[in-house]
Protein backbone atom coordinates (compact mmCIF):
# COMPACT_ATOMS: atom_id res chain seq x y z
CA UNK A 1 0.00 0.00 0.00
CA UNK A 2 1.24 3.49 -0.85
CA UNK A 3 0.16 6.25 1.51
CA UNK A 4 0.51 10.01 1.02
CA UNK A 5 2.14 12.28 3.60
CA UNK A 6 -1.32 13.12 4.99
CA UNK A 7 -2.25 9.44 5.41
CA UNK A 8 -4.42 8.94 2.32
CA UNK A 9 -4.10 5.62 0.49
CA UNK A 10 -2.95 6.45 -3.05
CA UNK A 11 -2.07 3.00 -4.37
CA UNK A 12 -2.32 -0.70 -3.62
CA UNK A 13 -0.92 -3.91 -5.02
CA UNK A 14 -2.32 -7.39 -4.43
CA UNK A 15 0.22 -10.12 -4.96
CA UNK A 16 1.27 -13.50 -3.73
CA UNK A 17 3.96 -16.11 -3.90
CA UNK A 18 3.48 -19.74 -4.84
CA UNK A 19 5.34 -23.00 -4.81
CA UNK A 20 4.52 -26.15 -6.76
CA UNK A 21 1.31 -27.78 -5.50
CA UNK A 22 -0.33 -24.52 -4.39
CA UNK A 23 -3.21 -24.58 -6.85
CA UNK A 24 -5.58 -26.88 -4.96
CA UNK A 25 -5.39 -24.70 -1.85
CA UNK A 26 -5.88 -21.57 -3.95
CA UNK A 27 -9.04 -23.06 -5.49
CA UNK A 28 -10.38 -24.18 -2.09
CA UNK A 29 -9.90 -20.71 -0.64
CA UNK A 30 -11.54 -19.09 -3.66
CA UNK A 31 -14.57 -21.39 -3.44
CA UNK A 32 -14.90 -20.76 0.32
CA UNK A 33 -14.78 -16.95 0.07
CA UNK A 34 -17.98 -15.57 1.65
CA UNK A 35 -18.12 -12.44 -0.53
CA UNK A 36 -19.65 -13.27 -3.95
CA UNK A 37 -17.81 -10.62 -5.98
CA UNK A 38 -14.43 -11.26 -4.40
CA UNK A 39 -15.03 -15.03 -4.70
CA UNK A 40 -15.59 -14.56 -8.45
CA UNK A 41 -12.28 -12.65 -8.75
CA UNK A 42 -10.41 -15.31 -6.77
CA UNK A 43 -11.93 -18.08 -8.88
CA UNK A 44 -10.88 -16.27 -12.05
CA UNK A 45 -7.33 -15.89 -10.74
CA UNK A 46 -7.23 -19.60 -9.86
CA UNK A 47 -8.47 -20.52 -13.36
CA UNK A 48 -5.80 -18.34 -14.96
CA UNK A 49 -3.19 -19.92 -12.69
CA UNK A 50 -4.30 -23.41 -13.70
CA UNK A 51 -4.24 -22.47 -17.39
CA UNK A 52 -0.81 -20.87 -17.22
CA UNK A 53 0.85 -23.96 -15.68
CA UNK A 54 4.03 -22.04 -14.87
CA UNK A 55 5.64 -24.86 -12.89
CA UNK A 56 4.85 -27.33 -15.67
CA UNK A 57 6.36 -25.09 -18.34
CA UNK A 58 9.38 -24.14 -16.24
CA UNK A 59 10.31 -27.20 -14.17
CA UNK A 60 13.44 -25.55 -12.76
CA UNK A 61 11.35 -22.80 -11.10
CA UNK A 62 10.55 -23.56 -7.46
CA UNK A 63 8.88 -20.30 -6.41
CA UNK A 64 6.72 -17.72 -8.15
CA UNK A 65 5.91 -14.12 -7.22
CA UNK A 66 2.71 -13.00 -8.87
CA UNK A 67 1.40 -9.44 -9.12
CA UNK A 68 -2.38 -9.80 -9.42
CA UNK A 69 -3.87 -6.33 -9.07
CA UNK A 70 -2.29 -2.87 -9.10
CA UNK A 71 -4.35 0.25 -8.57
CA UNK A 72 -3.31 3.88 -8.19
CA UNK A 73 -5.60 6.82 -7.49
CA UNK A 74 -6.27 8.54 -10.82
CA UNK A 75 -5.11 11.88 -9.40
CA UNK A 76 -1.74 10.33 -8.48
CA UNK A 77 -0.93 8.46 -11.67
CA UNK A 78 2.25 9.07 -13.65
CA UNK A 79 4.40 9.49 -10.54
CA UNK A 80 5.93 6.00 -10.39
CA UNK A 81 3.71 4.77 -7.55
CA UNK A 82 2.77 1.48 -9.27
CA UNK A 83 6.41 0.86 -10.20
CA UNK A 84 7.50 1.44 -6.61
CA UNK A 85 4.80 -0.88 -5.28
CA UNK A 86 5.84 -3.67 -7.65
CA UNK A 87 9.53 -3.18 -6.89
CA UNK A 88 8.81 -3.36 -3.16
CA UNK A 89 6.70 -6.49 -3.65
CA UNK A 90 9.43 -8.34 -5.52
CA UNK A 91 12.26 -7.25 -3.21
CA UNK A 92 10.90 -8.97 -0.09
Amino acid sequence: MAVSACGTIVGVVLNGSHEPGHLEEMERKADACPHPRFRKILQLLAAVERGSDVFGKFPDVDKLVEVRIVSVDSAMRGRGIAKALIEKSTSV
